[in-house]
């Protein structure tokens, strides 16, 4: 009698390890490649749960890859985007319990554009005579307030 009571609680505490190693959820990784097969570091990969559409944001590693764990089993949308290349969509993603999805992500390059703003500004020169500056005509020189009337204070 005495062994069933030092075995019983041994024996709960094993199943009870067994159980909760049990997980209801599941996951997905994968890589990001280009079309010449090299891996795209820092992309954006967006996991969308397709019945709830709460997103996920991930970026890819230096080598390329994402991973997201613990996901509820239904189904996902991915969406992955980078400078320089078009987004790609899978449109679905099966996620099991216990299980991890792998999927692989090819980009297509996309098109480069480059945006470039000119502000005019007014000239420093002034273009009629090309000189900097202005003339001073004598009636102004006369009419300028000076202490001592020299024309070097003008300089």
């Amino acid at each position: 009698m005495k062994s069933i009571r030092v075995i019983a609680p041994v024996v709960f505490v094993c199943l009870l390890a067994v159980v909760h190693a049990q997980s209801h959820k599941g996951g997905i990784s994968g890589t990001v490649f280009d079309t010449t097969g090299a891996v795209v570091a820092a992309a954006t990969v967006v996991i969308t749960n397709i019945g709830t559409d709460e997103s996920l944001a991930l970026t890819t590693t230096s080598s390329g890859t994402f991973s997201a764990p613990l996901l509820d089993p239904v189904e996902y949308r991915i969406t992955v985007e980078a400078p320089g290349f078009k987004p790609s969509v899978v449109p679905k993603v099966k996620v099991d319990t216990a299980t991890t999805a792998t999927v692989n992500v090819t980009l297509q390059l996309g098109e480069l554009t480059a945006e470039t703003t000119v502000v005019a500004a007014p000239p420093i020169v002034p273009r009629a005579s090309g000189t900097p500056g202005q003339t001073i005509t004598g009636r102004q020189i006369v009419e300028m307030p000076l202490n001592n009337r020299s024309v070097l204070d003008l300089a």
